[in-house]
């Protein structure tokens, strides 16, 4: 049930997952320095060090005052970043992060990181979890955060256990466009999804009898009865998007 306009954040997440760790070596030959790795990684450090304190001079070192700052939403310069720093009666941040990978490419540098923040609100809190992926560009003779962007992390649901008398009536193909079909079947008394294209079913975990998800799928997969009470289609459902797949088998 993976389908393919899977959220390009998710995809955007696995890929840089992908960059090679701070030992290993680029498809394009290129060897991640350990020193980048360590100045990169300490300027980190100090960056996120000034942000919490909101010493606006310091942390504007870090950053080029056009650096791109994306979040989901949102997208505002580093001058505009740089602005926002300031003290606010009664708010406070915490944030903490993950080692991050690390990979050089000459006068540029990628960090990717997982980061977890806690804003303050008096006596009140939020705290959210992202994936941040942070480009490095080396000016006269220092690296300079030039972007900056942060992505969601897959949503982590609880799952139900469900009859598998209950499952097995959604064994199927579902069609949702021609040449794409999405083929329902049951392995072990769960319930399997494999769509054009995938090289292998994929385990659908139950939210409810008739709504499930996958693991690091943002979307949820609805199954809809007609009016005598048969399974005639799903709907996938991302956000306030949503694909149908009608029952075709």
């Amino acid at each position: 049930m993976k389908k393919h306009m899977i959220l390009v954040s998710l995809a955007t997440v696995v890929l840089l997952a992908s960059i090679p760790s701070q030992s290993q070596v680029s498809q394009s030959g290129v060897a991640t320095d350990d020193q980048t790795a360590r100045e990169i990684t300490e300027l980190l450090n100090q960056r996120q060090a000034a942000h919490l304190r909101f010493d606006r001079e310091a942390y504007s070192s870090f950053l080029d005052p056009a650096a791109v700052y994306a979040e989901p939403g949102n997208i505002h310069s580093g001058a505009q970043q740089i602005a926002d720093t300031h003290p606010t009666v009664g708010f406070k941040v915490l944030a903490e992060h993950d080692s991050p990978k690390v990979t050089s490419f000459g006068q540029t540098a990628i960090a990717v990181y997982a980061q977890r923040v806690k804003q303050i609100y008096g006596d009140q809190s939020l705290t959210e979890s992202m994936m941040v992926v942070d480009s490095y560009a080396k000016k006269d003779g220092r690296w300079v955060l030039v972007a900056h962007v942060e992505l969601p992390q897959p949503l982590k649901r609880k799952f139900v256990k469900v009859d598998p008398a209950v499952l097995s009536q959604y064994v199927g193909q579902y069609e949702w466009s021609p040449g794409f079909v999405d083929t329902i079947s049951m392995a072990g008394g769960k319930l399997m999804a494999q769509s054009t294209g995938d090289d292998k079913p994929t385990e659908q975990q139950a939210l409810n009898e008739t709504t499930f998800f996958q693991d690091g799928d943002e979307g949820l997969v609805t199954f809809e009865k007609d009016a005598s009470g048969k399974v005639s289609r799903y709907v996938y459902r991302v956000g306030d998007q949503e694909l149908i797949a009608k029952k075709i088998k």
